[in-house]
């Protein structure tokens, strides 16, 4: 997403790694629930 991407990098680079961790802590995250126990 184009938006989403000018975000990050209007942004300083640690805020915007650390958001992005943030965020592929959370899908993944939400992919186990989703997936239920393997």
């Amino acid at each position: 997403a184009p938006g989403l991407l000018s975000r990050y990098q209007g942004n300083p680079p640690g805020l915007a790694s650390h958001r992005q961790r943030l965020h592929e802590q959370r899908d993944r995250r939400v992919h186990e629930a989703t997936a239920g126990p393997v």
